[in-house]
């Protein structure tokens, strides 16, 4: 994908400008958001669910408290952790 620059101060004024903004517009307003959905089961294990990601949708599981490489479908390496304190499934509410 071509780069996007910024005119410089000398380039055309108001009408270089408003080019810039129009390619910005067409580079990155198309985009679409992807998300990262996570459950933790009684095993301590993280099922992921990656939704709408470039190369694909896909799931993994992993071990929580543990850095992992995950393989998209497109080849990529995402590396992952799932983790956290102990208390975290209380909701912040803990009785003693």
């Amino acid at each position: 994908m071509k780069g996007v620059t910024p005119p410089s101060g000398s380039e055309g004024g108001v009408d270089a400008m408003l080019a810039y903004f129009d390619a910005v517009r067409d580079k990155y307003l198309h985009a679409k958001s992807a998300e990262v959905r996570t459950t933790v089961n009684a095993d301590g294990r993280a099922t992921l669910h990656f939704i709408g990601f470039a190369g694909g949708d896909f799931n993994a599981e992993i071990a929580t408290n543990t850095a992992s490489s995950l393989k998209a479908p497109d080849g990529q390496t995402i590396r992952a952790f799932v983790g956290g304190r102990d208390d975290a499934s209380l909701g912040g509410a803990q009785v003693l």
